[in-house]
This record gives structure tokens, sequence and C-alpha cells, in this order.
């Protein structure tokens, strides 16, 4: 928020998007996770204050630094004067985070009670649900990592008093799942859990946030389509990747308007960036390949493409159009 950074996914900065979008609301990530230092979750236990060595020692201690820099945050918010929705922890259930979802839920409430305390009123809370179709660490549902639970929303909420929209990640559509999950099964149907948020979502009384969304394995520039677990790019067209992920996104959008308010579209170059890049014939989660095939999701890499989604945007169900 201070300055530009980058983590290997392209240029993070505050200040520039800000100006270059004057009056826009803003999505916000809160990242809360120390994946990569463990799976403690010494974060989330520093906001909402344990009595834990690790968290208790020093001077500050972590929980007075996390909990300034979450003041800090949401004091910064309130001044930019807009809409800000944020995603507190955003894929709270995806298990690359490795969040505990008691945890989770308690940060979550101290996060959006200090919103609440320092009169952010512009600041929205997002419950964002990674929608990930894959049973995770099954011989740990305690963890509540199996996403095939019927109670396994409901393990993650705060609450209706924390939450105000209810958000998910929408990489497949009915169309795409055979090309995107071909070489490798899902747990349950990609599609029929996108709907299972919705139906949540209804039946808190919460408008939901399409909050992160891409055609993953398709790659607009280069007219090809492949698995994302392991990187096998196949010649396609554009027809074909238009009538395969986006008219069925653009539908499901359109047939869910009811509980649907806002949609957010990840328009980059996916395999052109360092954390996302995915070697030929590599496999996701092993050498070349860490975070599985992405492709290229820039509707101006294919001129089709474009215009369609454009045109789709000029149409009366979409805000500024």
């Amino acid at each position: 928020m201070n300055g530009p950074a980058d983590w290997g996914a392209g240029k993070v900065d505050f200040s520039s998007t800000l100006a270059q979008y004057p009056g826009a609301a803003v999505a916000v990530g809160l990242y809360l996770s120390d994946a990569t230092t463990g799976c403690n979750n010494q974060p989330l236990r520093a906001i909402l204050g344990t009595n834990d060595s690790d968290v208790t020692s020093g001077s500050p201690n972590l929980i007075t630094r996390y909990r300034d820099k979450v003041d800090e945050m949401v004091t910064r918010l309130k001044s930019y004067d807009r809409q800000v929705f944020l995603r507190i922890g955003y894929e709270f259930d995806g298990p690359w985070n490795c969040y505990n979802a008691d945890f989770y839920k308690q940060a979550f409430a101290y996060i959006k009670g200090r919103i609440d305390a320092l009169g952010a009123t512009k600041v929205a809370t997002v419950w964002q649900t990674a929608a990930w179709p894959l049973n995770t660490s099954t011989d740990h549902p305690e963890w509540n990592y199996v996403v095939t639970d019927p109670h396994h929303f409901d393990a993650w909420y705060p609450g209706d008093q924390y939450v105000d929209w209810v958000g998910l990640s929408s990489f497949y559509s009915a169309g795409s799942v055979a090309t995107q999950w071909g070489c490798s099964a899902t747990d349950t149907a990609p599609a029929d859990l996108h709907d299972r948020v919705l139906d949540f979502a209804r039946g808190h009384g919460k408008p939901v946030m399409v909050a992160e969304s891409a055609p993953q394995g398709y790659d607009n520039g280069a007219g090809t389509k492949s698995c994302i677990m392991r990187k096998g790019p196949a010649a396609t067209d554009a027809d074909t990747i238009w009538n395969e992920w986006y008219q069925p996104w653009f539908d499901w959008i359109a047939d869910n308007r009811d509980v649907v308010r806002a949609a957010a579209y990840i328009n980059t170059d996916w395999d052109g960036q360092a954390q996302w890049s995915c070697a030929d014939g590599a496999q996701a989660g092993g050498p070349g390949c860490a975070n599985g095939y992405w492709g290229d999701s820039r509707i101006q890499a294919n001129p089709t493409i474009r215009d369609r989604f454009l045109a789709q945007l000029r149409g009366s169900g979409w805000a500024n159009g």
C-alpha cells in the first residue's frame, strides 16, 4: 500500500492504480497466510490475540504489531473515500493457504470490528471461498478441507454480522471443465460447487461477488487450451474458447442476477509471469509448474474474444458498460 511491489505476478501499486481509475471501487485481497513459513497460522493468532508464546514474546509483540497494521490498513482504506471491498483471507478454504477455520473466523470478526470502530463505512467485508473442487487432507476432517461435506461452508463462516458479501473464485464453467480437468478427476463438479456458494449466499441474504475469474488453461494469444494440472496445449480457435468458457460464464452470471452483484475478471498473461509460469509437459505442483497451468486470459490478445467480451459489458445488465 505504501509503494510499488512485485512478487512475481506483476507490479502492485495502490497510489498508481487509484490515480488511474479515479472514483472507481477498489477490491483488496488481504493475505493472512504463513504457508511459506510453516503453516502455523501465526498471523491469524496474532490478530485475534491468542496467549501463545510465539506471538506474545518480543517488544512490541506480534499481537501489537499485527493489530497496529490492521488499524493502519483500515485507516488508509477509509481515506480513499471510495467503495472498498476487503477480501479478508481470500480463498480461506484453499488448502494452499492452510488456514485454521476457527482462527480464521475469529480474525475475520476482529478485522470487521476494527472497520466499524474506525468508522470506515465505505469498507465492505468479502468472505471469499476458493470453490476448489478437490477434497484435501481427508485424514484430518477437522481441518475443514473436505469440500464435499455438506457443512463445509458453515465451518468457515464468521457470521452474518461480520460478512457483507459472499465471494468466490470462478475459474471453471460448465462448458470448460472437460478441457480444464481432462487429465485429473475432481471430487465434486466445479459448476455445481459454484451453485452451492450462491445457494449459501441466498440462505444468508448476502450479495455475491465473483471475486476472481479467468479461463484457466486457455491461451487467448496463442489460440490453445490445456488441462490445468499438466500443461499440454492443443490448438483451438476463438469460437471454441468463447463457447467453452466465456459464454457459459456470462450466462451463469445472468441466470443468477438475483444474488450475483459484482464480478472481477483477471485480464493478464499468466504464463508470462514468474509466479504462474508452467513449462510444457510439467505437472501442477512439480518442477517448472508450481501453481498449475494458467495460460493467457487477456481479452485483447484475441480480437474476436475482445469484441464479444466488450459487447457483453455494453448490455443492460452491467453498470457503466
